[in-house]
């Protein structure tokens, strides 16, 4: 309770003078400074790829890094499914392909990352039995779209072998999604999927069955990815155990 009051009586009070100094609430200042641009590139491909991409580096340093981009991207991903719900009631083509059922389905499948792509990778490539350890555990939440067990146990926070390719994975992710609704393989949803439901079956219901087939080429391009850096990481540890063997003789 100490913590909260004391974070909430500076907040108040550095607003108080914020508004006095300015004229302008704290919040409506945070929001044309940093939000409305973001919202503005958000809008392009590239910003969406970037936007995603973001947040895996906020992963990366131990952040929850959807939560922190949430404030830009739900206002962006509701209005998207409320525009294709419309296009839909009106006899048109739903034309916005980043909503949220397709994050859950697509760009975050197997955990944010694609940190499933990463555990199978591991369990096809890795030689450390560290790795699979930590792999087989987070198989199962994996499937669920949960990836805390692997980016915490593995870990990869701060793991600078795999940071490329789980940075890099949401770009992938967000990339093929909107290629794929370019050319109109993959329809845009209009019915939202909930975080939690199983590959497969998150793509099915929000997508149909050009879905699945798009979650599983992004899961396979996923593994593709993420298997040179599993072979790196057999490299190091097999330098380390040797280098332990030398020290002890």
């Amino acid at each position: 309770m100490i913590p909260i009051l004391v974070s909430l009586v500076v907040v108040g009070v550095a607003g108080q003078l914020f508004f006095l100094a300015t004229g302008t609430y704290m919040n409506s200042w945070i929001y044309s400074v940093v939000q409305a641009p973001l919202e503005a590139i958000f809008q392009s491909p590239f910003g969406a790829i970037a936007l995603f991409m973001i947040a895996q580096v906020f992963w990366f340093l131990g952040i929850h890094g959807n939560m922190i981009i949430t404030p830009i991207r739900n206002p962006l991903i509701a209005s998207a499914l409320a525009a294709n719900i419309a296009a839909a009631a009106a006899g048109g083509v739903p034309d916005q392909p980043i909503t949220y059922g397709a994050l859950v389905s697509f760009i975050v499948v197997g955990g944010a990352g694609l940190v499933l792509s990463l555990i199978i990778a591991i369990l096809l490539f890795s030689k450390r039995d560290d790795e699979k350890a930590v792999a087989k555990l987070g198989l199962i939440p994996g499937l669920f779209g949960i990836s805390e067990p692997v980016v915490f146990g593995l870990p990869l926070v701060l793991n600078v072998t795999y940071a490329i390719p789980f940075i890099l994975s949401a770009g992938l992710a967000t990339g093929c999604l909107l290629f794929a609704t370019s050319i109109g393989f993959v329809p845009c949803n209009i019915v939202d999927v909930p975080f939690g439901f199983p590959i497969v079956i998150s793509a099915f219901i929000g997508h149909g069955w050009q879905g699945v087939v798009l979650q599983l080429v992004i899961l396979a391009l996923g593994v593709l990815l993420y298997t040179p850096f599993v072979l790196m990481s057999n490299k190091q540890y097999q330098r380390e155990q040797e280098k332990l063997n030398a020290e002890k003789e």
